[in-house]
């Protein structure tokens, strides 16, 4: 990919139109528009890094990731963000509620659509979720078509994946203790305020009419 451009963004329009709306922002807003993010392993080829990026260079963005433990994967999208020029600031995951009154939007990718909208993405998702939610703060999720269920998988909820213990304890011994640690967690789809494709935008309550019109067959 040649130095300075950004893949996957032919769904840039809505996007933008989607942040513009949240608060009169990119053009009118008076200072920066404060995004924040979650990690996405999909990196600077995904729909959410990527159009983070564009919408810095439209109009002027400040992004704020979460550190996503117990790996820090946060790391990863700060260091993507601020290699493109975005100013980013990462955030420890326990501060999620105390920041999200001074956000303008929450932008995250997806692992999954479920068939009824719900979202499957990295853990830590729906808690971004809920507090944006409660601040009214819109949460957009870029996702890909290819992202969405297929029909024939209507009804079906994908497996929340667990890792060992071992990750989230670094060496400290801890006798007793019990360790709980998810790699996915379920968004609701009424915590979504829309999905952004390359197709355009799909409300979470169209995600089964979605996949219909661009998986069908799979």
């Amino acid at each position: 990919m040649p130095e300075g451009e950004l893949p996957n963004l032919t769904f840039s329009a809505s996007l933008s139109r989607r942040l513009e709306d949240a608060a009169a922002l990119l053009k009118s807003h008076k200072g920066p528009v404060r995004i924040f993010s979650h990690y996405d392993p999909d990196g600077i080829g995904s729909a959410a890094v990527a159009s983070i990026i564009r919408a810095h260079r439209d109009g002027g963005v400040e992004a704020y990731c979460t550190e996503t433990r117990p790996w820090r994967q946060g790391r990863i999208t700060a260091r993507e963000l601020a290699d493109a020029g975005v100013p980013v600031t990462m955030v420890v995951d326990s501060a999620v509620g105390l920041l999200m009154p001074k956000m303008n939007a929450v932008l995250v990718g997806a692992d999954a659509v479920e068939w009824d909208g719900s979202l499957l993405n990295k853990v830590g998702t729906v808690q971004l979720a809920c507090a944006a939610a409660r601040c009214k703060v819109p949460l957009i999720c870029c996702a890909e078509s290819y992202k969405f269920v297929p029909p024939s998988q209507r009804g079906k909820r994908r497996e929340i994946e667990f890792r060992e213990s071992l990750e989230v304890l670094d060496g400290v011994d801890l006798p007793g203790v019990s360790i709980w640690n998810p790699v996915f967690d379920r968004t609701p789809p009424e915590l979504v305020t829309v999905y952004a494709t390359e197709h355009g935008e799909c409300a979470p309550a169209g995600a089964l009419d979605f996949s219909r019109m661009h998986l069908e067959g799979l």
